[in-house]
């Protein structure tokens, strides 16, 4: 909430093709705008997104990603190299914890399970998830899938997992608090997360809609 009259030391947007646009509007400066992802890797590939992440960032006094892929390809649409920062999402202390106590640390045998905790939405691909799972239980029939999260799309996933007759191998849980999602991290041997957008740093590079390819990745894993 701004005080009326107020006025702020910088002007802070998300998100460059949507909040970072209106905000570009307002014409205030310092002006910073945080990239996150799919705005650069899917939207600015479209001719009308790449037109307002140009506009957008050639009004920017500062962009920052949390990785340097999604920055170069920041200066790639035009901002200054030396405008644009690389600062790394934080992780509360809670899940370093719990990475300690990981079944994959454990030298007892544990059922093979894989998690995913992305919101349950058209861009982050659960349903290419649940086809790859349900390809990986004919090889491990024990296997099961943890899905953390909700969305719009969950009643069309449930549906599909029933349609793939998965039955209780995988289970919704929905969005679970910081403390149960640790531990359900923590009793997974696999993270698995196939978003739709062009392949940013770190994790496996996973072709977004290939369930086929996914399988096989989940089966050497």
């Amino acid at each position: 909430m701004v005080e009326p009259g107020s006025q702020p030391d910088v002007f802070h947007a998300h998100y460059v093709v949507e909040h970072g646009f209106y905000g570009a509007l307002a014409g205030f400066h310092p002006y910073v705008v945080s990239a996150w992802g799919s705005d650069l890797y899917v939207e600015s590939y479209a001719p009308l997104g790449r037109l307002i992440a140009r506009w957008t960032l050639a009004r920017t006094d500062l962009l920052t990603a949390n990785d340097a892929a999604l920055a170069r390809r920041a200066v790639a649409l035009g901002v200054p190299a030396e405008r644009a920062a690389v600062i790394h999402l934080g992780i509360d202390r809670l899940f370093l914890d719990a990475g300690e106590r990981s079944v994959n640390l454990r030298d007892a045998p544990a059922t093979p399970t894989v998690i995913s905790d992305r919101a349950l939405e058209p861009l982050y691909n659960v349903d290419t998830v649940l086809r790859a799972f349900a390809r990986l239980r004919q090889r491990l029939p024990e296997a099961r899938l943890l899905v953390a999260g909700d969305g719009s799309q969950r009643p069309r996933l449930e549906a599909l997992a029933r349609e793939l007759g998965l039955g209780d191998s995988a289970r919704f849980l929905g969005r679970l608090d910081a403390p149960a999602l640790a531990e359900a991290l923590a009793g997974a041997q696999v993270y698995v997360s196939v978003r739709i957008e062009r392949p940013s740093a770190g994790g496996g590079l996973i072709p977004g809609q290939d369930p086929l390819f996914l399988a096989y990745i989940l089966k050497i894993v």
